[in-house]
């Protein structure tokens, strides 16, 4: 049997409402796996274990229930509040593709140890919305990842060097240089550096300006939003550890991870790569002669920039 990918988000919509209705999820390993809404309407995922299974926290985000049925033990993880549904199917991808990946020994381990490192990032979920500046940042961030990162350094090691969701003061340090992204508007002239230490090191790095326009919610290119560039990432990435990471840093930015008409479109139309050294126009705290001033933002001038300009050769 060739499995297939598993559109979880598809599974739970072609449900219905019919609650207390429970579906079983074809698999080569004959791992019993089902999917469905509780009896109090919630969307619930189970894995069905041999073993008897010792309590399990439950979370705000997801309620974990265990039965014993006809000498089963019945592992359900419930989810608590709609407004996570996004976050639900990854959650429900990530722990059937974890539980299946090996036989059903030790299904019930697996399925305990991978929930979890879910259980850490849910502790860090939120319900506030995210803006749309903050959201163009961080889609400059995805696209840099995956563009630029990827095939300079490799999947993994891009993935640990990714400091913006960590907030870390540069988006991407790796091999003793560093990259700060920012993502400007299509009519923009100036970059906006939110404090002192985004441009301050001991070492060259390298300002990434990634301009975009907004698109309508028509345009695609395949990765002109942050759900493309996410799953876009994600199925790139083999190590079930790297991908864990990934996702944590995805849930500490609060961003949607799926398409919706909501959904925000750009289209990047240059990336401008300056090498920041010490003949770079900045502030950094050496130059800030008042010990009374603690931080700063600032502008800079994009096309006074040019004397600045490198090629970054992958």
């Amino acid at each position: 049997m060739i499995q297939m990918k598993i559109d979880f988000r598809d599974l739970f919509e072609n449900i219905g409402s019919n609650t207390d209705i429970l579906k079983a999820i074809d698999n080569d390993k004959n791992i019993m796996v089902l999917y469905g809404l509780s009896e109090l309407n919630k969307k619930r995922l189970i894995f069905v274990v041999d073993n008897e299974v010792a309590n399990i926290n439950s979370t705000k985000v997801i309620n974990v229930c265990i039965y014993k049925i006809k000498g089963k033990w019945w592992i359900c993880f419930d989810l608590e509040e709609n407004n996570f549904s996004n976050l639900f199917y990854n959650f429900c991808q990530d722990m059937y593709e974890y539980a299946i990946s090996d036989s059903y020994n030790n299904l019930m381990l697996r399925v305990i140890e991978r929930f979890g490192k879910w259980k850490e990032m849910f502790q860090k979920v939120s319900n506030s919305e995210i803006s749309e500046e903050k959201e163009q940042g961080i889609f400059g961030e995805l696209y840099f990842l995956y563009s630029f990162m990827f095939n300079k350094y490799g999947i993994e090691k891009s993935i640990l060097s990714w400091g913006g969701p960590d907030n870390n003061s540069k988006d991407f340090s790796n091999d003793n240089t560093w990259y700060e992204i920012k993502t400007s508007g299509a009519l923009s002239k100036e970059i906006t550096i939110s404090s002192l230490e985004q441009l301050d090191s001991d070492v060259d790095g390298f300002l990434v300006n990634i301009n975009v326009e907004k698109m309508s919610n028509e345009f695609s290119n395949g990765k002109s939003s942050v759900p493309e560039l996410f799953h876009l990432i994600k199925e790139r990435i083999k190590d079930e550890n790297v991908k864990i990471i990934f996702l944590s840093k995805i849930v500490e930015l609060n961003v949607d991870t799926e398409l919706s008409i909501n959904t925000r479109k750009y289209d990047v139309k240059y990336i401008k790569n300056y090498l920041v050294n010490d003949s770079f126009p900045k502030l950094t705290k050496k130059n800030i002669n008042h010990l009374e001033i603690t931080d700063v933002s600032y502008k800079i001038d994009i096309p006074s920039l040019k004397r600045f300009e490198v090629d970054m050769n992958v």
